[in-house]
């Protein structure tokens, strides 16, 4: 999967949260790293444009702008990240003018929103974590496919806190994991995929795989007589920039000392279309 430098990709926009003009920006040099992972903390991304018109650069705020990157190769571009601008700078490096953006995906949903309300015995979780959803009106319903969301509660359950912390908190008790996916939320078992073994995305040699895979051991969860944790398998590898690669995503790596599934746990996308960077760095854990 050999990819000559001129055939690289990327596109950003920059737009109010609530709608509006925005600016599109193509054929400029950009720069971005992004980290996603399967926690609820907010995704990360820092991105670059270099030498934007002096209106263009007036027109990007830290106040309400979302940015949406998308990047990739002349045949294929692909969303890399969504997020809102946290700080943004600009400064001269040398003949340039860079724009600096630190974005963090979900914004205000994880930050604002409030959640109090009170519910009876009987009450079905999925009809919980809806209404909690529907207090962060910037956050989409993505993929929601976890066993802990099925049934009812038990007994009485109250909420007085932040929408995010109401669902730390159910997610810890319904044992499933939660995430913001560029805008979009995500819901899954600590073993499960978005996707089924159908559509697992393979990762080979021959298919944007760079170098060879490390075996990693992560922490498993506690057993609730032992304080001891097990070590759960699984590996960090490198692959040419895939933004499909993500938290949650179903892969199948194909080397020669490491093969098998896995599950996407964290990814970080470095690119650069006027330089050497254009890779994703991934941790997984074997299922």
């Amino acid at each position: 999967m050999g990819v000559e430098l001129f055939d690289r990709r990327a596109q950003v926009i920059v737009a109010p949260v609530d709608g509006g003009d925005g600016i599109d920006v193509t054929g400029l040099r950009v720069t971005f790293k992004v980290t996603k992972t399967s926690t609820s903390e907010p995704n990360t991304a820092t991105v670059t444009i270099y030498n934007l018109a002096a209106g263009s650069r007036g027109r990007i705020t830290a106040k309400d702008q979302a940015v949406i990157v998308r990047a990739g190769y002349v045949d294929l571009v692909e969303q890399v990240c969504v997020g809102v601008i946290k700080r943004v700078v600009h400064r001269r490096e040398g003949q340039d003018i860079a724009t600096e953006m630190e974005l963090k995906d979900g914004g205000k949903d994880l930050l604002e929103p409030e959640f109090r309300r009170s519910y009876k015995r009987g009450t079905s979780r999925r009809r919980i974590i809806e209404d909690i959803l529907s207090t962060m009106p910037h956050t989409s319903k993505g993929r929601i496919n976890a066993s802990g969301v099925s049934g009812s509660i038990s007994g009485k359950l109250s909420f007085s806190t932040t929408s995010k912390l109401a669902l730390d908190r159910v997610g810890k008790a319904w044992d499933f994991e939660w995430s913001i996916q560029d805008g979009a939320i995500q819901i899954l078992d600590p073993d499960g995929t978005v996707e089924p073994v159908e559509l697992a995305l393979k990762i080979g040699p021959s298919s944007g795989l760079i170098g060879s895979p490390a075996k990693t051991g992560q922490e498993g969860r506690k057993k609730r007589k032992s304080k001891k944790r097990k070590e759960q398998p699984g590996a960090k590898f490198q692959t040419l920039l895939m933004p499909s690669i993500r938290p949650g995503r179903y892969v199948l790596l194909e080397s020669e000392f490491i093969a098998g599934a896995f599950k996407v746990q964290s990814v970080e996308l470095t690119g650069d279309t006027h330089g050497s960077e254009w890779a994703c760095d991934v941790e997984a854990i074997q299922i």
